[in-house]
């Protein structure tokens, strides 16, 4: 079910994932035509994205609205800023990070944060010779952190069934309690009598610069939870081992929710059935 939904995501992104230029001898004419239908795909996708709902700025506001000291709690981009990531970033989930290349990435951060051409192209000079520092060092010259589909659809099918079920435990559960907590946070301003569950103050200013929370938990959203296609792709990022959040950084993200909410420090998990018995 998981290697179906990210088969779609695939398909839907312009991605062949069947094959590739180091599996099928593709001439230079085919291998241009495939990059620029995905180049193209990929804008397509991103002039339709629709904005995500910025909770970590609206929950910010709200503490400052409570009179709490936000001065140390950064501020995420706004939407404008980010916009002209979107095609790269669509790309890459489709083709890999070398379906990118270094101006681009340098141009599409000008852009979105309206820096001038001459600055944008000391950035440009400054990545390059980070890569090159890089390769002379023996190490991987990749500027882009990121995995893309085919690379998730590999670590899917490499996955043990225990491994599966573990990490879909871990991001279901989570991805629970961390939408209780927002639902805390709210709640905790006019409280419901008999309401179990709540957050203080002093607990959403800890939520807000939890990394976890920053990479992660800010774009869980009731919408996200009940889709069973954006469950299976968090499932597969999280099943990779270059992930920014992987299923141990999502266990205990879980308890630190926990212990915010008023319950125990424990790791639930552990106290699940062993699935293959």
């Amino acid at each position: 079910m998981i290697i179906e939904h990210l088969q779609r995501t695939a398909a839907v992104l312009g991605a062949d994932i069947e094959r590739s230029p180091v599996e099928c001898d593709l001439s230079d004419e085919a291998w241009d035509l495939k990059v620029e239908s995905a180049l193209k795909m990929a804008e397509r996708r991103a002039r339709h994205a629709k904005e995500p709902l910025q909770m970590h700025n609206l929950l910010l506001d709200l503490a400052a609205e409570m009179g709490l000291n936000v001065d140390s709690v950064p501020r995420m981009p706004d939407w404008r800023q980010v916009r002209p990531l979107m095609s790269m970033i669509l790309r890459v989930e489709a083709m890999g990070p070398d379906a990118v290349g270094l101006d681009e990435v340098a141009e599409a951060v000008g852009a979105g944060l309206e820096l001038p051409e001459a600055l944008i192209e000391d950035i440009k000079r400054s990545m390059a010779a980070d890569q090159v520092e890089k390769l002379l060092r023996g190490e991987a010259a990749d500027p882009l952190r990121t995995v893309d589909v085919k690379t998730k659809i590999a670590a899917v099918e490499a996955a043990t069934d225990r491994k599966l079920m573990e990490t879909t435990a871990a991001v279901a559960l989570t991805a629970d309690y961390q939408m209780l907590a927002v639902l805390g946070i709210l709640v905790h301003l006019d409280p419901l009598e008999g309401m179990p569950l709540t957050m203080q103050p002093e607990s959403l200013l800890r939520m807000l610069q939890h990394p976890t929370w920053v990479l992660w938990g800010q774009f869980i959203t009731p919408g996200v939870r009940n889709r069973e296609r954006e469950m299976a792709v968090m499932v597969a990022n999280a099943l990779q081992p270059r992930a920014y959040v992987n299923v141990q950084m999502l266990r205990n993200y879980s308890r630190f929710l926990r212990v915010e909410l008023g319950l125990s420090d424990e790791d639930v998990l552990d106290t699940f059935p062993d699935p293959m018995t």
